[in-house]
């Protein structure tokens, strides 16, 4: 699982402070992953992480099985790894198949249904 983020070399119990923000975020989704949940929670999974440890979450999403609530800014990321989307709008929950550029496509077109720019 290390090997898979990326974090082959870490000395054992090498303290946390010793690590980049990168590899702290590595570690904390490897520590999570180990544990195989049966449902993940993720804030920002994306945050510090450089392309090769980004590429890898991706890939671990896309050929898991395991159940992901993800909330990001990561536009790219979430088209990547979504199978559904869920916005919360003016406390107003909608779901939507597909990743970020499938609500983005389903509420213009919603908005040109109803007449709106």
């Amino acid at each position: 699982m290390l090997a898979g983020l990326g974090l082959v070399g870490l000395r054992d119990h090498q303290p946390l402070a010793s690590l980049s923000s990168g590899q702290r975020t590595r570690l904390g989704l490897t520590s999570l992953l180990v544990d195989e949940p049966d449902l993940l929670l993720l804030d920002e999974p994306t945050n510090h992480l450089d392309l090769d440890a980004l590429a890898r979450l991706e890939r671990f999403f896309v050929t898991s099985a395991m159940a992901a609530l993800i909330v990001s800014h990561d536009r790219a990321f979430l088209d990547a790894t979504e199978s559904r989307t869920r916005v919360l709008r003016d406390g107003v929950a909608r779901s939507y198949s597909g990743g970020w550029s499938a609500v983005v496509a389903a509420e213009a077109h919603e908005r040109a249904l109803l007449g709106e720019a």
